[in-house]
């Protein structure tokens, strides 16, 4: 059974059956009550792209988005952990090439650029298959 994770959100703008939502992304701390005491707690708000069906959506509306977790896992995957993985092998193969620490560090980081221009290149494929989806207008 795949688990569903889920957002508030607010309509910034509608194009077709694609709308741009506005959520805010908390902590884990962030609805704890002395949150706004504590310099730990931050909240961010960020914009993403939305399908829906709903034929009345109009910027304002406070919106429920959602998508299943393996997504949420895939998108994990690709920005974070493949990264450090990458980064993790080429600064190891580098040192063991006998290159010094300095030139393994750059090394390790600037494979990273060209890791994240194929994802750059492949962002419309991966569009298609990560998909935010509004449940229902609140």
């Amino acid at each position: 059974m795949s688990t569903i994770v889920k957002h508030s959100g607010i309509i910034v703008s509608t194009e077709g059956t694609t709308a741009r939502v506005r959520i805010k992304q908390s902590s884990a701390c962030g609805s704890c009550q002395v949150s706004r005491h504590c310099s730990v707690a931050e909240a961010k708000e960020k914009i993403i792209e939305a399908h829906h069906s709903h034929a009345k959506l109009t910027p304002g509306d406070e919106v429920i988005v959602s998508t299943s977790a393996h997504t949420a896992w895939c998108a994990v995957a690709i920005g974070f952990i493949v990264p450090l993985i990458l980064l993790l092998v080429i600064l190891v193969c580098a040192k063991w090439q006998g290159f010094s620490d300095e030139a393994s560090a750059l090394l390790a980081l600037g494979i990273l650029i060209p890791y994240y221009f194929i994802i750059w290149l492949f962002r419309n494929s991966f569009s298609r298959k990560m998909l935010f989806l509004i449940e229902e207008p609140m």
